[in-house]
């Protein structure tokens, strides 16, 4: 059986196998303030992490598309550099067989992180096995691949799900992910800032 400790080295490994197969972008976004005005562009739905919004007098959760409506680019700047502090709001999801852990980070704990890995993740597409982040034409090749190999005769097809699934949302897998960054041939071109976010990996590690 494998200990958690030597298990999270193993991931650090092949995330660092990963990364390096994705070849830089031929242009680098913008920086950090570029990167608050466009918000639209990355933000995904879900948990928004408690915010509230008072609506006709009632406070209400709103989502985060819902939120980030609801805050300005400049109320965003500084979040970069301030005191790293990670904050959640704990909750259960309960499927067959086990309950999952979900945190629903603060929107200034999950923009930080969107912008130091979001441009690695348009790049998963690169390594071999896996079918995401691809656009156009190349993405619906890739459906038109699924619908095929999900309708062949003969075939059932299966999902497959962790055991163990929490582990992946644990803190330590986390700053996993950005000391293999730092540890990628991908260092080179984090996203610009003038000292926040790559003196924070080097912290994470």
């Amino acid at each position: 059986m494998i200990g958690e400790g030597c298990l999270t080295d193993k991931i650090e490994q092949v995330l660092i196998r990963c990364f390096n197969q994705i070849l830089a972008p031929k242009e680098l976004a913008g920086d950090w303030e570029h990167f608050c005005k466009t918000r639209q562009e990355w933000i995904a739905s879900g948990s928004s992490g408690g915010y509230k919004l008072e609506v006709r007098g009632q406070n209400l959760t709103v989502n985060k598309p819902v939120m980030f409506e609801n805050v300005s680019s400049q109320e965003m700047l500084p979040w970069l550099y301030s005191t790293p502090v990670l904050m959640a709001k704990g909750s259960e999801k309960f499927e067959l067989g086990k309950a999952r852990a979900i945190y629903g980070t603060q929107p200034l704990d999950y923009t930080i992180m969107t912008y130091a890995i979001d441009r690695l993740e348009r790049g998963l597409c690169q390594i071999d096995g896996i079918q995401t982040g691809r656009t156009g034409r190349s993405e619906l090749i890739d459906v038109a691949s699924r619908l095929r190999q999900t309708t062949l005769k003969n075939r059932c097809m299966s999902m497959i799900d962790y055991a163990d699934f929490n582990i992946q949302h644990s803190l330590d897998v986390q700053s996993r992910v950005l000391s293999a960054i730092r540890r990628s041939s991908h260092y080179n071109w984090m996203p610009p800032t003038s000292s926040g976010l790559s003196s924070g990996v080097r912290k994470r590690s």
